[in-house]
């Protein structure tokens, strides 16, 4: 933000409550005059409303994640708001999938429960039986996920609303625009998931590689009930059942990875929020020192506090999303580190699977992190502002400005500015240190495990080092 230099000036109307403001850059160039109401919930006459500063740069995500079931909110054009209509297809949409997801949630519970009190499954090959756990513990991260996150639109869809009105709002009156960039972002991530499952829907048909008929497998009969016997190889119903298995997996990844790309998106939309808000606060000090100009301090103590309500709102949206998406997800990335592990110590690694196991790893991994960042990044530039803020007033400053620089420099010195997963821990880089240190010595531990039951009997080794579901819930 460095080269963009802000001056915002603020003109009173007759009624104290209202103010204009004009938004200059550097280059010369003046934004249009906005009017803003006092109170972020009123909307103005429908024949002066704004555009909708995010109703373009998020259609895309929007657009999948209404497809998926998942988006309940709607934008009413002829209003210029996000809201919700539970007559809409969306909002049914989201209902049935809260229904649906609940059901298979219900038969996957039964399923383990068969797991400890069915018999023991007959032994299969090592490697294919480390193949079925991987694929059984990774769709079940993504079901949960999927679960909470069904419901957590369910619950959270007006709030959801209120805050995209409310990021409309600010950028109208206070020239926030945080949609820098976010079209094509999400864009990018549409088009990713979109890939993915073409990718897997292509996988599936043709058969290759041969693991992923193996997790279809397991996945079918150890969380859907499916007999086992209409899994042989060469059965009429195999081919048939791993279409719909893997249909109903992919929308479940669609569900999970298109909430956590929107949580990123706000995290976006936070984080430009904040260095506009630097960048005029900068400008304002600057205004004061050279020109003695006064009144804009008041009006960024009001913005601050708005921007510090956004982020409590989106963390309370989120933070259900949060917690559970962590704690899957380190057990997930935990499990491919296992395998991939014993895959390298196997005399029968295949260079395909090799491959594959490692491109999961590392897209659940920088997936972590990426979302672990763009939460982090809210935090950096919130103490930004206490570099700003370092530069002080001149001796010759008003009252009126000694005082709110004071509250500016309270607000900013006391009130820690943060995204946590429901209070438990707050998401920043440290964070990203800690999983990090946990996963890598869990990996470290592995290794030595496996090589010390390798020396003291290699057969036994091959049986107690792979887990296995262990049962088959119909003969």
């Amino acid at each position: 933000m460095g080269s963009l230099r802000m001056k915002v000036f603020k003109t009173y109307e007759s009624n104290p409550g209202n103010f204009q403001m004009k938004v200059f850059s550097s280059f010369g160039k003046s934004s249009e005059t906005h009017s803003s109401q006092e109170s972020m919930g009123e909307f103005q006459d429908s024949s002066s409303i704004a555009p909708s500063l995010l109703h373009r740069p998020l259609s895309p995500l929007h657009t999948f994640l209404s497809v998926a079931g998942i988006g309940p909110q709607t934008f009413n054009g002829a209003l210029g708001i996000f809201e919700v209509s539970w007559r809409s297809l969306p909002a049914i949409l989201t209902i049935f999938n809260c229904i649906y997801i609940t059901g298979l949630m219900t038969v996957t519970a039964l399923c383990i429960i068969f797991a400890f009190i069915g018999e023991e499954n007959p032994k299969e090959d090592a490697r294919v039986e480390s193949i079925k756990l991987i694929g059984v513990v990774i769709m079940c991260g993504y079901q949960l996920n999927a679960w909470v996150q069904v419901i957590n639109a369910l619950f959270a869809s007006e709030s959801v609303c209120r805050l995209l009105n409310t990021w409309d709002e600010l950028g109208t009156s206070m020239g926030i625009d945080p949609t820098k960039g976010v079209h094509l972002k999400a864009s990018m991530q549409v088009g990713f998931m979109i890939l993915f499952i073409i990718a897997m829907l292509v996988a599936t048909a043709v058969g290759k590689p041969t693991f992923v008929l193996y997790v279809l497998d397991a996945v079918s009969v150890d969380m859907y009930l499916i007999p086992s016997d209409w899994m042989l190889p060469g059965s009429l119903y195999r081919k048939f059942i791993h279409i719909v298995v893997v249909l109903v997996s992919l929308h479940q990844f669609a569900i999970n990875k298109g909430t956590v790309f929107s949580f990123t998106t706000h995290c976006h939309f936070l984080k430009a929020g904040m260095m506009t808000w630097n960048a005029y606060l900068s400008q304002a000090l600057e205004d004061i020192w050279e020109k003695g100009e006064q009144d804009g301090l008041c009006y960024l103590l009001q913005s601050r506090r708005k921007l510090i309500q956004l982020v409590r709102t989106t963390e309370k949206i989120f933070s259900p999303i949060l917690q559970c998406y962590f704690a899957t997800t380190v057990v997930i990335v935990c499990t491919e580190l296992y395998l991939l592990a014993q895959r390298l110590k196997s005399k029968t690694r295949e260079m395909d699977e090799m491959i594959i196991l490692c491109l999961f790893t590392v897209q659940t991994t920088s997936l972590l992190i990426h979302v672990s960042l763009a939460a982090g990044s809210v935090q950096e530039q919130a103490e930004t502002s206490r570099d700003v803020l370092i530069r002080g007033l001149p001796v010759t400053a008003s009252e009126d400005d000694k005082f709110y620089m004071g509250e500016l420099t309270r607000s900013v010195s006391i009130v820690s500015v943060y995204i946590s997963g429901g209070n438990f821990y707050a998401v920043n880089r440290p964070f990203i240190l800690t999983v990090v240190s946990v996963v890598a010595s869990y990996f470290i531990v592995i290794l030595q495990f496996m090589h010390s039951c390798e020396k003291d009997d290699p057969g036994e080794f091959s049986a107690s080092a792979n887990l296995s579901m262990g049962t088959t819930l119909f003969p």
